[in-house]
């Protein structure tokens, strides 16, 4: 009786774990929504993009893999300053 207890609870535990997980988005403001400094400024959020935002990539299972990508989209392009 003990061992189907156990077996229950592992099988239960290996189900629920990936509904668990939290995917990590590329996202934007959108014109209008932002204020200009911030137009081309990315972010990695854990949610999808909401009213005001546009969804550049993702999602990814980690925040790490989602920076890593950040830089690989020409959306996301930093402005720089000439100094």
């Amino acid at each position: 009786m003990m061992r189907k207890v156990i077996i229950s609870g592992i099988v239960l535990v290996a189900f629920a774990s990936p509904a668990l997980a939290v995917d990590w988005y590329v996202i934007k403001p959108v014109d209008g929504f932002a204020p200009p400094e911030a137009i081309s400024a990315c972010v990695v959020v854990d949610r999808p993009a909401a009213a005001g935002e546009e969804k550049i990539a993702g999602p990814y299972t980690s925040q790490q893999a989602g920076l890593n990508a950040r830089h690989r989209y020409a959306a996301c392009d930093y402005p720089t300053q000439n100094q």
